[in-house]
């Protein structure tokens, strides 16, 4: 597969179908814009920014987003049980 902009081969990975023209293009022109998208209008009233999500279907079968600060405030509160545990942990253990 080749990018439709750049003529860059493209493949596995690297590859990118862009979902509102869907046209295949290589990281450099994945977003609408980079690649003139016909609807890009579309893409502009969507909302999305370009910021890398991931994705996960609820029961209902809808999209769930979490963007990445979620999973940073995630991360710090996992880290704050872990030393809240160590701290209950070295107190119990003392000698």
């Amino acid at each position: 597969m080749n990018c439709e902009v750049c003529g860059e081969e493209v493949s596995g990975g690297s590859a990118f179908t862009c979902s509102y023209c869907g046209g295949v293009y290589c990281p450099g022109h994945r977003l609408p814009f980079n690649h003139a998208c016909p609807n890009i209008a579309e893409w502009k009233r969507s909302g999305v920014t370009g910021k890398k999500v991931s994705e996960s279907r609820t029961k209902a079968g809808q999209v769930s987003r979490t963007g990445l600060k979620d999973r940073k405030q995630l991360v710090y509160a996992a880290i704050v049980v872990l030393a809240v545990l160590a701290g209950v942990f070295l107190y119990l253990f003392r000698q």
